[in-house]
C-alpha cells in the first residue's frame, strides 16, 4: 500500500467516523431537547417524547443511522437520520391532537414517524445502490 492510498484510506475512515459521531451527538441533543421541552407542558413534543422514551425503537434508529457510516455507507446513515428527524417534526405538525383529549390519546404522530422512518430506510438503500452502480461503472471504464 503506497503513501497516497494510505492517506486516502485514513481520510475516508476519519470522515466516516466523523459522520457517525455527528449523528450520535445529534441523537443525544434530541434527547436533551426532549428533557428541556418536557419541563413545560405547553411546549412538550409528543412525537419526540414518544420516540425518545421508546428506548428499543430509539436505540434501533440511532444504531441504524450511526453504524453504516463506519463501513462507508454514509448516504444510508444520513438518510435514516434526516428521515427520523423530519419524521419527528412532521409527526408533531400533522398528527391530530384533538382538543380536550389526554396527552397522546388521538395523536397520530407516532404513526407518521414510523412510516417516514421506514421510507427513509428505503431511500437510503436506493442511494447506496445508485452510488455503488456508479462506482462500478467508473471502475469498469478505467
Amino acid at each position: 500500500m503506497d503513501q497516497f492510498t494510505r492517506r486516502k484510506l485514513a481520510k475516508r475512515i476519519l470522515i466516516n467516523v466523523g459522520i457517525s459521531v455527528g449523528i450520535g451527538l445529534s441523537y443525544y441533543f434530541l434527547y436533551r431537547l426532549d428533557e428541556h421541552l418536557s419541563a413545560d407542558p405547553l411546549t412538550e413534543s409528543y412525537t419526540l417524547h414518544w420516540t425518545i422514551h421508546n428506548v428499543p425503537l430509539m436505540d434501533f434508529s440511532s444504531g441504524l443511522a450511526t453504524c453504516p457510516p463506519l463501513w462507508g455507507h454514509y448516504r444510508f446513515g444520513l438518510s435514516v437520520f434526516v428521515g427520523s428527524f423530519l419524521a419527528v417534526l412532521c409527526g408533531d405538525l400533522f398528527g391530530e391532537n384533538p382538543a380536550g383529549a389526554e396527552f397522546g390519546h388521538g395523536h397520530d404522530g407516532w404513526q407518521i414517524w414510523c412510516w417516514m422512518f421506514l421510507f427513509s430506510i428505503i431511500v437510503g438503500i436506493i442511494l447506496e445502490r445508485r452510488h455503488s452502480k456508479k462506482k462500478r461503472k467508473a471502475e469498469g471504464n478505467l
